[in-house]
C-alpha cells in the first residue's frame, strides 16, 4: 500500500482512479475502524485516504461572491 501512496503523491490521476476502483472509500474507512488491524497499517490507510480522497485539488483557487448592500 505504500507503493500506491507514492504513486498517488504527485496528483497522478491515472493511479488515483486505479486506487479508487481497487480500494473504495467505504472499505478503507471500515478498515480504519477495525480494532484487529494494527496502528502501523491504520497509519498507512490514513495516508492513502489523504492522498486519494481528501487531497484532490488543494491548490485550486476558490472565488467567493462579494456581498453588496441593495438600497
Amino acid at each position: 500500500m505504500g507503493f500506491y501512496i507514492s504513486m498517488c503523491n504527485t496528483r497522478n490521476n491515472t493511479w488515483k482512479r486505479f486506487v479508487e476502483a481497487f480500494l473504495p472509500y467505504d472499505v478503507l474507512i471500515n478498515n480504519l475502524i477495525n480494532d484487529v488491524i494494527g496502528f502501523d497499517m491504520r497509519a498507512i490507510i490514513c495516508k492513502l485516504l489523504n492522498k486519494v480522497y481528501i487531497d484532490q485539488e488543494p491548490r485550486r483557487e476558490l472565488t467567493y461572491p462579494e456581498l453588496c448592500k441593495v438600497v
